[in-house]
């Protein structure tokens, strides 16, 4: 996975508050997924993404866009320009 997905995994663990580790947990962000936005992903692609089943696909742009709009990015565009200027102010 690459460090972007990974990263974006931990930010999405950290909101909620907990490790996804397993089936119950993937649920529960599906639903508050849900209760924030009115989007729906599915079981087996979250568990794709944070590795509880194999993948050898990518995830689809509007899936990562999802995850984004769940942090508050408004897409993964803008998430990957503001971490570009945070990068660029730090150095």
């Amino acid at each position: 996975m690459s460090p972007e997905i990974q990263s974006l995994r931990r930010d999405i663990e950290q909101r909620m508050g907990v490790a996804l580790q397993s089936p119950a947990d993937f649920e529960h962000l599906i639903q508050q997924i849900w209760d924030k936005q009115h989007s729906v992903l599915s079981l087996s692609t979250i568990k794709r993404i944070w590795g509880y089943v194999q993948s050898n696909s990518a995830p689809r742009l509007s899936t990562l866009n999802t995850l984004l709009q769940f942090l508050d990015y408004a897409d993964w565009n803008a998430c990957q320009k503001l971490q570009n200027l945070w990068e660029s102010q730090a150095q």
